[in-house]
């Protein structure tokens, strides 16, 4: 189990927060994640890389209409599979004896 110590717990409740606080808009801007969240620029600027770099996919804007939006994840194909392809990849990492129960 991992503990974080209470400056750290914060801050991952807080990225976590500003991460589903972005998922449901549009776009945002970095004074809009300042005001929601009582944070200083150079705070929601480090926020928003770290939120970066776990695999959000941000883009940003730049010019006088700029800010950030979540790149639509439809340039992906959606993956779907039948009930053998499933049992195919995943029979192999069961014990014997608990695959001869599933087949």
């Amino acid at each position: 189990m991992i503990l974080f110590r209470g400056s750290d717990e914060k801050k991952v409740e807080r990225i976590n927060t500003i991460m589903r606080y972005i998922n449901n808009r549009a776009n945002f801007t970095i004074s809009e994640i300042m005001r929601e969240f009582n944070i200083s620029r150079s705070t929601a600027i480090r926020d928003i890389r770290e939120i970066e770099a776990m695999g959000m996919p941000l883009v940003a804007e730049v010019g006088r209409d700029g800010g950030y939006f979540v790149m639509n994840n439809s340039v992906l194909p959606t993956v779907r599979f039948t009930d053998n392809e499933i049992k195919a990849l995943f029979l192999p990492l069961w014990p014997q004896e608990t695959n001869n129960s599933l087949i």
